[in-house]
């Protein structure tokens, strides 16, 4: 697509970068609100979207 890898590298860490820290938020609410559920439902539907903006 005309990047060098450097770029190209760079331009792929940021989502894998917010996966981690969502990761981490989601973990840290659900054992202080003591409720797993919620936040399951919460990422299964936010992930059956169609991708696209």
């Amino acid at each position: 697509m005309g990047h060098s890898p450097l770029t190209s590298q760079a331009l792929a860490a940021p989502p894998y970068l917010v996966a981690f820290l969502a990761v981490l938020l989601t973990a840290h609410l659900s054992d202080k609100h003591r409720a797993r559920s919620p936040f399951f439902i919460a990422h299964a539907l936010s992930s059956a979207g169609d991708g696209g903006l």
